[in-house]
């Protein structure tokens, strides 16, 4: 999944937001009925990349991505693997960048 948002941040504040952002798409990730468990982030450069496992009953279920901060957009890249079999990519992306929009207001 693609979503781009754009934003009128100073980088450094972009990047403190994009911390937030990582943790509302875990915290999302948290209220379907699973775990999540072994959340990571790393930053390189502009680009933090992150993941996670969630599972479910014997069940896990990789969950990966970026989030890329320039000077005007934010770039995220999320691999739903089976996880994404359960949800609405469309429903998911427009989540996403709602979430994001009210996290810029």
């Amino acid at each position: 999944m693609h979503v781009t948002v754009s934003h009128k941040k100073t980088r450094a504040q972009a990047m403190k937001t994009a911390e937030i952002i990582v943790n509302e798409v875990f915290d999302g990730l948290s209220q379907l009925p699973m775990q999540v468990v072994g959340s990571r982030k790393s930053w390189v450069g502009p680009v933090m990349e992150f993941g996670l496992i969630a599972k479910l009953a014997f069940l896990s279920y990789p969950v990966h991505g970026t989030l890329e901060v320039t000077d005007s957009q934010f770039i995220l890249d999320l691999e739903l693997g089976w996880i994404g079999k359960f949800l609405s990519e469309a429903k998911a992306k427009e989540s996403i960048e709602k979430r994001v929009r009210g996290l810029l207001s």
